[in-house]
């Protein structure tokens, strides 16, 4: 990945960052932070098939907005996004 998207998106502990062991996080961060460059960075990083992958099965929160965003550029239901089932199992009803 290039060090600028290093340091602005995944944070300052980069230089101990194991890339491979650390994916659920640096996704999630680059999905969050990052703009659609980034998105395409990540992708030849870590593969389209991984990332989709990591989607269904790891990452646990993405904002509402990143969800919809996510489901655009991967061509992806919401309704396969692990963030979202969760978000869905774990909602607050209001008396």
């Amino acid at each position: 990945m290039s060090d600028k998207l290093k340091k602005e998106k995944i944070g300052k502990t980069i230089d101990k960052l194991d890339w491979n062991r650390s994916y659920k996080t640096v996704i999630e961060r680059v999905l969050d932070k990052g703009d659609t460059r980034d998105w395409e960075e990540m992708v030849k990083f870590y593969g389209r098939e991984n990332v989709i992958r990591a989607l269904k099965e790891d990452i646990t929160y993405l904002s509402n907005m990143t969800m919809e965003a996510v489901c655009k550029y991967f061509q992806l239901s919401k309704e396969k996004l692990r963030c979202y089932t969760k978000k869905q199992l774990h909602q607050v009803h209001w008396v």
